[in-house]
């Protein structure tokens, strides 16, 4: 089946036909890489065996389509915490390419958000290392934050 043809059955509403298309993409390896927005986009509504699957696939696949940075970048504010970690997880792996969405990544250091997201933001900025002075002044903050890993992070990505 084609990567295309699992995307569409992602959004079926029969549960087991969502699951199965789950675990094939988790099989896709770095050929997964162009349906990465579409699987973070499911992650709000799949069940947990579905998201380990969507999550396996994603831990396979290489860096996103460049022209996906807008979309990822507005995932990487959902509320859904591991919707918003694999949005900017991708924007991560895309390095400089992913500038322009440094700032919505940098909002996630914000200390209302969970300890993973702001961890893998901080993670994500090193990664991208094109700032503006409102990352920097994030960054900054977050250096000095009581999480010590994350403070790591934030240092790491200000060197």
């Amino acid at each position: 089946m084609s990567l295309t043809e699992l995307v569409d059955q992602l959004h079926s509403s029969d549960s087991t036909t969502r699951r199965q298309a789950a675990e094939q993409l988790s099989q896709f390896g770095p050929d997964a890489a162009s349906a990465s927005v579409a699987i973070v986009q499911e992650f709000e509504s799949a069940d947990d065996v579905s998201m380990e699957f969507l999550i396996a696939a994603l831990e396979e696949s290489g860096p996103p389509p460049v022209d996906s940075v807008s979309k990822l970048a507005q995932l990487c504010h959902s509320a859904h915490e591991e919707t918003a970690y694999w949005a900017i997880t991708l924007l991560g792996r895309l390095e400089s390419k992913a500038a322009k969405a440094a700032e919505p990544i940098a909002q996630n250091l914000a200390p209302t958000r969970p300890a993973s997201v702001r961890q893998r933001a901080a993670w994500a900025l090193g990664k991208i290392d094109k700032f503006t002075p409102v990352v920097v002044e994030a960054l900054t903050k977050a250096a000095t934050d009581e999480d010590a890993r994350l403070a790591r992070l934030a240092m790491r990505a200000l060197d």
